[in-house]
């Protein structure tokens, strides 16, 4: 074992975290704050005893700073302190990305001769500026970059778990991040197109960064706190990236729109991305600094290369999973496809908005702070619904109501946009259709989040929550690209912008049938409650330690390194077992 004593899959995230990998985290962040505050009434009742290495951990905080007495304190514990400052950075890249595609989209817009000369709006456009349609190019960077996060991640994940790199790496690719959004200063109409291929790159380093990032939780949660603190921890987490979300969109919207009489979208997204890279020249640094460098848990067998053995690791495990745990299978199945159906939905507002509302940068920002501040009542709700029925009801009537309300949501997009109402809109003058589908939108997304969060704990089989959470991390972003690739797809075949939430109706509608696959919530209980012996436990290479069953139903911690004598009679107890 090494001296950090960790045994975390590549991509390890806590239990208790969720990826904010796109704008949707305002709902997914929120999350983190309720659901942890009520999930042991309904999941564990013993947890105020937390093992560790040792067997027990102390969870005795007399000698640190409570957790209440500031946000860069966390009772001394550095890697929170670190992933305290990388949320903020998190949270100024996700609000200044809404008001830079929208300025993209103006400048494609402008370039294609499809801007009216009297109020400065969007009109529609037929014209093809690189190829592609103003409308596409959000969705169309989204997707780009999705596609290639999901098939990167493993890679980073064995960056994580097979090498001592991953603090190295995490500081170049965080200066990465604050290099891209410096240079976007510069979007103007010479430059747009290059910085719309920058904001491709800026996704996958993103979701990179934040890789790296999260993977020091589950190592705090298992070796330094108790499952309490870690609770407090979370919720504090929360609260720093959603106030510092709230703030910076109020500060952008306070300068561009009353303080400088109505800047337009491209001043604003400047200014966006102007005080994200000031945010990030200073939390990302901190950040990296807070966070220790990590020694490598695993030893790459001989002759096997890194680049592939993060797949490889994903593949037993999900093997393993589809074999042996039919609940968390069914689970992971449907978190693949309703983040299909749900992570989208943000870039996919900002293109309605823009094309058939019409609004500006202002406008977009305000249809933002509407789905960040609908997504806390929709915790809210998802949290007592989960508690007075259980998660699965709870979940499965989310997304129901989330595929009735999207393809509701565009046949009344379809009829607006048919009707042509708003080609003649002044400032005055716009509709209000977009900040109710974005209120809409947000209240069922937190409302998702919070019940996924619950009904994650509840699959977990008892101690394997960092490897698992590497898989549920995985889950989450592996299909998030097909529904904008496909909407692109159909922008720049002529379809309107209201097809775009047909890939995200199918998604959702399928992601509802595979809850119902799912085994009833009794059965769920009672499988996490029987450990389940993942493929990549039999994995020789690894350098760490597992606690093996013995014969006599106790536990030993064994090196899992084991001579050719033991390996046969350790696998025979374990397939017993």
């Amino acid at each position: 074992m090494s001296s950090d004593g960790i045994d975390t899959h590549p991509e390890a995230a806590t239990e208790l975290s969720l990826p904010p990998n796109d704008a949707t985290n305002f709902a997914a962040l929120a999350a983190a704050t309720t659901t942890t505050t009520i999930e042991d009434d309904i999941i564990r009742e013993d947890s105020s005893t937390v093992k560790t290495d040792n067997l027990t951990k102390s969870t005795n905080s007399s000698s640190r700073c409570d957790c209440c007495c500031g946000w860069w304190k966390f009772q001394g514990v550095a890697k929170a302190k670190g992933f305290s400052y990388a949320t903020i950075g998190n949270g100024s890249i996700l609000i200044s990305n809404v008001f830079l595609s929208s300025s993209i989209i103006f400048l494609a817009s402008q370039e294609a001769g499809c801007i009216d000369a009297t109020t400065g709006r969007l009109t529609e456009c037929t014209t093809r500026v690189y190829g592609f349609l103003p409308s596409s190019l959000v969705n169309s960077i989204y997707g780009i970059a999705s596609l290639i996060a999901a098939f990167g991640m493993p890679l980073f994940g064995a960056i994580i778990d097979y090498t001592s790199h991953r603090r190295s790496v995490g500081r170049w690719l965080a200066f990465g991040l604050w290099l891209i959004q410096t240079i976007q200063i510069g979007t103007v109409s010479q430059t747009w197109f290059a910085m719309a291929v920058l904001q491709a790159v800026a996704g996958v380093l993103f979701e990179f960064h934040f890789l790296l990032a999260v993977s020091y939780l589950p190592d705090i949660l298992r070796y330094e706190v108790s499952y309490e603190t870690m609770n407090r921890f979370n919720r504090t987490f929360f609260g720093v990236q959603f106030g510092s979300q709230t703030f910076y969109l109020l500060v952008v919207m306070a300068v561009s729109t009353w303080i400088m009489g109505g800047w337009g979208s491209v001043r604003t997204a400047q200014l966006g991305q102007g005080l994200s890279s000031a945010t990030l020249l200073f939390v990302l640094p901190l950040a990296w600094t807070w966070f220790p460098a990590m020694p490598a848990k695993h030893k790459l067998a001989e002759g096997r290369s890194l680049m592939w053995e993060g797949f490889r690791q994903n593949y037993r495990t999900i093997a393993s999973i589809a074999k042996n745990h039919r609940p968390l299978k069914w689970f992971l199945i449907t978190v693949a496809l309703a983040e299909g159906g749900t992570t989208p939905l943000i870039p996919t507002m900002i293109t309605i908005m823009a094309q058939v509302y019409r609004y500006n940068s202002s406008n977009v920002g305000i249809g933002s702070l509407v789905a960040l501040v609908s997504a806390l009542p929709g915790v809210l709700v998802g949290a007592i619904s989960s508690r007075r029925y259980n998660p699965q009801v709870t979940q499965r009537a989310n997304l129901g109501v989330l595929t009735v309300g999207t393809i509701v949501a565009a046949f009344i997009i379809e009829k607006n946009r048919r009707d042509k109402f708003l080609v003649q809109v002044t400032d005055g003058e716009i509709s209000y259709a977009g900040y109710a589908f974005s209120g809409m939108w947000g209240f069922l997304v937190g409302m998702y989040y919070a019940t996924q969060q619950l009904f994650f704990t509840a699959c977990l089989p008892p101690k394997q929550e960092a490897e698992l959470s590497g898989i549920y991390v995985y889950c989450t972003i592996i299909l998030t690209w097909v529904p904008t690739v496909a909407g692109s797809i159909m922008l720049n075949s002529g379809a309107g912008p209201q097809w775009l939430l047909l890939p995200l109706v199918i998604f959702q509608a399928l992601a509802f049938v595979s809850s119902l696959m799912c085994p009833c919530w009794n059965v769920v209980q009672a499988s996490a409650k029987d450990p389940l012996l993942l493929n990549m436990i039999m994995d020789r290479t690894r350098t760490d330690t597992f606690s093996y069953p013995e014969e006599d139903g106790s536990s030993a911690v064994r090196d899992l390194a084991l001579t050719d004598e033991e390996t046969p009679v350790k696998d025979e107890q374990l397939a017993n077992h």
